[in-house]
């Protein structure tokens, strides 16, 4: 059975790791849901076939709907990266918040 394959490259910063290494991350989606996959995400975010070339007129867009769900795709595992990582500080920073606080606790 033939798979349609989005492959992204994602660099990932591991707090464990002390230089980045690249990850290879394979979504494999059946072929016969693959061009409606590709259609959800041109629809979801708005894939235009043709796109002004600047100066007003219309041109038929350079980037395919696949490659267009491909970067989409691409960008949601970075958002929900930076997302977890700010999730992360804030949890850090409301920790040293009440450790002052608490540090003061009585003081006058």
């Amino acid at each position: 059975m033939k798979t349609y394959l989005l492959v992204l490259i994602a660099i990932l910063s591991l707090s464990s790791v002390t230089t980045a290494s690249a990850a290879d991350m394979c979504v494999t989606v059946p072929s016969g849901v693959a061009q409606e996959v590709v259609d959800a995400f041109a629809n979801v975010y708005h894939y235009q076939d043709q796109i002004d070339d600047g100066t007003g007129n219309m041109m038929p867009n350079p980037q395919s709907k696949a490659q267009f769900a491909k970067a989409k795709l691409v960008q949601f595992v970075k958002d929900v990266f930076v997302a977890n990582r700010m999730a992360s500080i804030e949890t850090e920073k409301e920790q040293v918040l009440n450790d002052a606080k608490a540090a003061f606790a009585g003081a006058q």
